[in-house]
């Protein structure tokens, strides 16, 4: 093929002749679009050694995309690594087993402060009726809230969630 061909429209195969490689390698860059279908030889010349270029210069290709998201993972690691040094250093970091402790400890609270909260209030109602509120009607709204408050502290608690011991 002369030089005075390279305005033709390209084909694949004579493509794949001008530059050495296999026509299934060519038909893989048109069907992807990093070849124009319709272009001419020089065109398809042109974009193929630029696309060598930056390659060779570590600027393209797959393993660039998987340098750039290695280095993107690694310094969001590293940033969340400073973050719990900088809490730890300044006394609010809380290690998992404290964050149960505390859980524990405001589901007892809200549990009695909502039991106290509810048999006050059947009380009043029982005072002010002179009716005793049925044990089903309590259950059903006491119990179940208390209940749900209990179940809901355990699920956080009970949960490891990752791998680090620190919240």
């Amino acid at each position: 093929m002369s030089f005075d061909g390279l305005e033709e429209r390209a084909t694949q195969t004579g493509f794949a002749r001008l530059v050495g490689v296999s026509q299934q390698a060519i038909s893989g860059r048109v069907k992807d679009g990093r070849l124009r279908e319709g272009a001419s030889f020089a065109d398809w010349l042109l974009t193929y050694c630029e696309e060598l270029r930056e390659q060779a210069a570590g600027r393209g290709g797959d393993q660039q995309a998987d340098f750039q998201k290695s280095r993107a993972a690694d310094m969001a690691a590293s940033a969340a690594l400073k973050q719990i040094q900088y809490h730890e250093k300044i006394g609010t970091l809380i290690h998992r087993e404290e964050a149960r402790m505390f859980l524990g400890d405001w589901s007892r609270y809200a549990r009695r402060e909502f039991e106290n909260a509810f048999n006050g209030l059947f009380q009043a109602i029982e005072e002010r009726t002179g009716e005793a509120v049925p044990v089903e009607l309590k259950e059903k709204y006491a119990g179940a809230a208390n209940k749900r408050i209990g179940d809901f502290a355990r699920k956080l608690g009970g949960s490891s969630g990752g791998g680090g011991d620190s919240v």
